[in-house]
């Protein structure tokens, strides 16, 4: 196993003397449907959200899916307010604490069928793993997929250039867990494997389809087959009520009645008796462990860089992650529980929110979001909440006089550009009013045209996100013993009520 030094954080400093609790922030509250479930957008350091969590949704979450800071030395993990880099000489064991105590919490939060996904790169995946085989346990491992994070590799790199980066799965129980990867098409498919051993099938006349010339076939050996019986084939049919056969099959008689039962049927479309199957339904596909554009139809961080730009222009992130990431990793865990709630506790833009949102417009779930972020930057309250709030009205703020949500292919920086030029022009006419009439018909031509490009690429459909956003604050333990505090501890209980959860805040521990 991992040996490292633990080391204390401010914020468990911090706990020693003062209670973390939740404050609604009621001007950023967002009622799309009161019919939909409530989303939570919590701000603060994500360590007190998640113990706050833990006695609100002890065993409760179905999935968490994380980004954590992957510990690259780049300025990117942040410990206690000091970038970790190479000079460190605790670098990892401050990643390993800072993840571990963040991971064992996680692991309460989740049901006894819940699952986590965690996503992180050749930098700390060795040591991530061994972590959680230590917390989860090696039995609860499912497995680690490969996601193809860019089509344009570096190529400065002398060694190897990395195109990808992995996510980590494991389950809560030692339960049997069915992931989603799709649906196969419908195809026969070969009934034999050389592999397995000789035995024998009935099956009886209206599920065998014979497409080889009428006429008689003898019992005997062919080359897929065995034919335990002479059968006459006239019009697709046998003569007999059971064909009986014997072969290297993939299914025992148990399994073929089963199928049988779904109106799967056999085909022979040769002479040589190479039997095959074919479903008439759909059938659920278990997910290969390469995440790509070709594979799953999972994007890109290039992509994931628009769709952010989209939504909260002007703001830069370097590796985002895409929105199809997150909700086929969801829909892997949850397309048998579309009411599932989702964790994300270093939610960064709100991808995770968004995936959920996405998800329930796709394949009508009711699943809801819970994210938690910092507000380092303002990066909870000018982009993780702005993507949101944005997203839920359908539009983005582009100017005065249009409001929308732009595509992919349109270039949003460009049409922006043009139309603040406009506005300096229209200032102009509108201060030299009658000196430029002709300029003025002009720009409102240009105007409307710009409009109309807005328009091509828009829509103002909403998203149904209700949404209620909770600031981090503490209060002291010694609170029962202040009374001026007394009115805002109560204010406090009375909004985790209204999160339908009884809590004892003045003696919570943690």
């Amino acid at each position: 196993g991992l040996v490292w030094e633990e080391h204390e954080e401010e914020v468990d400093v911090k706990m020693q003397d003062s209670i973390p609790v939740f404050t609604e922030d009621v001007s950023r509250k967002i009622i799309s449907d009161p019919d939909k479930p409530m989303n939570f957008l919590l701000e603060g350091d994500n360590l007190h959200s998640l113990y706050l969590l833990k006695k609100t949704h002890k065993n409760l979450i179905d999935v968490i899916y994380i980004d954590p800071p992957y510990n690259t030395k780049n300025k990117e993990f942040k410990y206690d307010d000091t970038f970790v880099d190479d000079t460190d000489g605790f670098k990892h064991s401050k990643w390993l604490s800072f993840m571990s105590r963040r991971l064992e919490v996680a692991r309460d939060l989740l049901a006894p069928d819940g699952m986590i996904f965690v996503s992180i790169d050749y930098n700390e995946q060795a040591a991530l793993q061994t972590l959680m085989n230590s917390l989860f346990g090696e039995d609860r491992y499912i497995g680690t997929f490969l996601w193809n994070k860019t089509s344009t590799a570096p190529s400065l790199s002398k060694t190897i250039r990395h195109k990808y980066e992995y996510v980590l799965a494991y389950k809560k129980a030692n339960l049997s867990i069915q992931l989603y990867g799709g649906e196969t098409e419908g195809g026969d498919v070969p009934l034999l494997n050389g592999s397995n051993n000789v035995s024998q099938l009935n099956v009886p006349k209206s599920s065998i389809e014979f497409r080889i010339p009428d006429g008689l076939y003898a019992k005997g050996q062919y080359d897929g087959i065995e034919l335990l019986e002479d059968i006459n084939v006239k019009d697709g049919q046998a003569d007999l009520d059971v064909v009986k056969m014997k072969g290297q099959f993939k299914w025992q008689q148990s399994m073929l009645d089963q199928e049988i039962e779904k109106e799967t049927f056999l085909l022979i479309k040769s002479k040589k008796m190479s039997v095959r199957f074919q479903r008439m339904n759909k059938s659920v596909k278990v997910p290969s462990d390469i995440i790509s554009k070709t594979e799953v139809g999972v994007g890109t961080n290039e992509e994931a860089k628009k769709e952010i730009e989209n939504l909260v222009p002007g703001v830069k992130f370097d590796y985002p992650k895409p929105v199809s990431l997150i909700k086929y990793l969801i829909q892997m865990a949850t397309a048998f529980k579309k009411d599932a709630t989702v964790l994300d506790f270093f939610a960064g833009s709100g991808t995770t929110g968004q995936a959920v949102v996405e998800l329930n417009e796709l394949d009508g779930g009711n699943r809801n979001f819970i994210i938690a972020t910092n507000n380092e930057n303002n990066i909870a309250e000018e982009v993780t909440f702005e993507r949101l709030k944005n997203y839920s009205k359908g539009y983005d703020v582009v100017n005065k006089t249009k409001q929308v949500l732009f595509e992919e292919n349109l270039t949003f920086a460009k049409l922006k550009k043009v139309s603040e030029v406009l506005e300096k022009m229209e200032k102009v006419v509108a201060d030299n009013e009658g000196k430029f009439d002709s300029i003025s018909k002009v720009l409102d031509g240009t105007r409307m045209q710009v409009i109309g490009e807005f328009s091509k690429k828009s829509t103002s459909k909403g998203k149904n996100i209700n949404l209620k956003y909770f600031k981090t604050d503490f209060i002291p333990r010694t609170v029962e013993e202040d009374e001026s505090l007394t009115d805002e501890l109560l204010d406090h209980v009375k909004e985790m009520e209204e999160l339908e959860v009884g809590v004892d805040l003045a003696t919570s521990q943690q």
